[in-house]
């Protein structure tokens, strides 16, 4: 069967005598759609991830201290830490939930080579 695109009408649509291939034609769209609803959460986990700030304050007096000495530098070491650190992990563990259960979708094979390490790497436990 040739499709060719140059618009459609019932009519066109109805001549094509798809009722007889309804079943696969099911399948697919089925398909299809989990596969887009896996792109729509791949997509916003992405945009989720760049809009989390990751900022370095210095240290306090006490830890930089600590911290200067555990690193081998000198006492006044420009030590810094990151700030938010619980809403990040946070934010890797709702993403971890995710991934996870976008991997677990027969419809995830798609996206594999998209997905790549950073959907493995940062869940590995």
């Amino acid at each position: 069967m040739k499709l060719e695109y140059s618009g459609s009408s019932l009519r066109k649509v109805l001549r094509l005598n798809l009722s007889r291939h309804m079943d696969r034609l099911g399948a697919i769209s089925v398909s299809a759609t989990r596969e887009h609803g896996l792109e729509l959460t791949l997509r916003e986990m992405k945009e989720e991830w760049g809009a989390v700030d990751f900022t370095l304050a210095p240290a306090s007096a006490s830890a930089s201290a600590s911290a200067a000495s555990a690193a081998g530098a000198g006492a006044g070491a420009d030590v810094r830490v990151l700030v938010g650190v619980e809403d990040i992990q946070s934010h890797m563990d709702d993403h971890r939930i995710k991934t996870q259960n976008m991997r677990g979708s027969p419809y995830f094979k798609a996206f594999e080579g998209e997905c790549g390490n950073h959907c493995v790497l940062p869940f590995k436990q």
